[in-house]
């Protein structure tokens, strides 16, 4: 769905477009503040944005612009600020679908440029912007983990039950070769390690008109809002930098100056170091089937009906694969020489694993909601270390409860939906408090301690670099 808004005075033309893109969402979602950040404007949950045009009497012609014009007003409430200062306007909650009214001015993009004067509408115009779905920028999988991750961990703002196990690792100069599978619940993709399993060089780029989706391995999903050609945010819940080359090529820069390379159709190609390290990866037929270190060092990958059936190295180190008909991974055999390590898996009847048994023999229970999918608990038989139990009371509330042998500890968790951010954490019986303030951008700017026994807290303030992009 695309809007064209045009203004007009003698001799002065501007035209802003507006896209509204439309993804499946709840219809009764709310819509909690825009962003000005340019040029996307973005609700708690909701994005969209676009191009504007302005008139170049130098060059007669038009000229279009990256930069949006200043924003005055969202329903009468004024910015806080300059678009290139990434300003929010917070306009309350309004339930989706909802018609915003915003003001705007054409501004001068450099009020020095001699050689290319832009000319702008003096006067504010008045638009009226219709919100009719929403798309989440924030990971959906395994939201705010540091804080919102139980043992063994369940997620509790999303419900999702997840783990990795380790296959693989060669040591090599700067970049290991490192094989490592991930579970998620909340993953109901098939892979080629069956439904909900994804390892450590399952990545993905989607790079669209105005921001790029990258998939991490561990199947969490990041979104990078587009600036101009090649220029990009850095994603909500990471520092990494993402640029976009001429040739339609992405490099993706993660903090130890780990760069992955994604070619056209967002396939990895390989992944780098600052020392001149190199993993490649080799396809055939879009199946992973070699990663080459830059020393010599490689894994390969076998395939058995479109399903990863071994990887295996030089050495004497092996890993083989079986899956059950309806398409979920129930072994892993890890063979070192001559002796197997085995780990096995269960699944309930809507393929969410239910119980897996590591190599040594410890046999984990898993449990979820029939009616949500969400993880309800989990437990380590003939061990009430792991224990504990999560309920949803409702979208907003998450309570963690563990078990030990004198009296379950609870803690209960006040949830924004659709931030997927904590607000307050309860436990002792209430006498025990943290609540988190955040900034725009969704980080934790102060989180307060309090204990009601001793009338005591604790505050922890926290300061950001401002959203770059490159």
């Amino acid at each position: 769905m695309k809007s064209n808004f045009r203004s007009q005075k003698v001799g002065i033309k501007a035209v802003f477009f507006l896209l509204v893109l439309l993804c499946a969402a709840n219809a009764s979602a709310i819509l909690q503040y825009i962003s000005l950040q340019n040029p996307f404007y973005e609700g708690a949950d909701c994005t969209y944005g676009g191009t504007w045009r302005y008139y170049d009497d130098n060059y007669n012609e038009w000229i279009t612009d990256s930069y949006p014009p200043y924003i005055l007003s969202v329903n009468g409430i004024a910015s806080r600020g300059h678009p290139y200062d990434h300003a929010r306007i917070t306009i309350g909650q309004h339930t989706i679908p909802v018609t915003l009214s915003v003001s705007v001015k054409w501004v001068p993009q450099d009020s020095n440029s001699t050689n290319k004067p832009v000319y702008y509408e003096t006067g504010m115009v008045g638009y009226d912007v219709t919100i009719t779905d929403y798309t989440p920028l924030q990971d959906q999988i395994d939201p705010q983990p540091e804080e919102a991750n139980t043992d063994e961990p369940i997620n509790f703002i999303s419900g999702n039950n997840h783990f990795s196990a380790l296959d693989a690792h060669i040591s090599a100069p700067g970049i290991p070769l490192t094989f490592r599978r991930y579970y998620n619940s909340a993953e109901t993709n098939h892979s080629v390690l069956g439904q909900g399993w994804t390892h450590s060089y399952d990545w993905e780029l989607q790079a669209g008109s105005n921001k790029a989706t990258v998939v991490s391995g561990d199947a969490r999903t990041f979104s990078f809002l587009k600036y101009s050609p090649g220029s990009y945010s850095t994603a909500i819940d990471n520092n990494w930098k993402l640029t976009g080359q001429t040739n339609g090529e992405h490099t993706l820069i993660l903090p130890g100056g780990f760069s992955y390379l994604f070619d056209t159709n967002g396939i990895l190609q390989d992944v780098s170091d600052d020392w001149g390290n190199t993993v490649s990866l080799s396809y055939s037929n879009q199946l992973l089937t070699r990663l080459e270190h830059s020393n010599g060092n490689a894994l390969d990958f076998t395939y058995s009906n479109g399903f990863l059936a071994a990887v295996t190295a030089a050495t004497n180190l092996s890993i083989s694969f079986q899956y059950a008909p309806e398409g979920v991974l129930t072994q892993a055999v890890r063979q070192a020489g001559s002796e197997p390590f085995i780990e096995t898996y269960a699944y309930d009847t809507s393929l969410l694993l239910t119980q897996k048994v590591d190599e040594v023999g410890s046999d984990y229970h898993y449990s979820y909601d029939a009616a949500t999918g969400k993880a309800t608990g989990m437990y380590l038989t003939d061990n009430r270390w792991y224990k504990h139990a999560v309920t949803y009371p409702s979208n907003n509330l998450s309570v963690v409860t563990y078990e030990n042998t004198t009296n379950n500890l609870s803690h209960d968790y006040d949830i924004d939906p659709y931030s997927s951010r904590i607000l307050e954490e309860r436990f002792n019986a209430v006498t025990g408090r943290v609540t988190f303030v955040y900034d725009a951008d969704k980080n934790v700017k102060r989180k307060t301690t309090y204990d009601a026994d001793t009338n005591q807290w604790a505050q922890v303030y926290r300061l950001y670099d401002s959203w770059q992009h490159y």
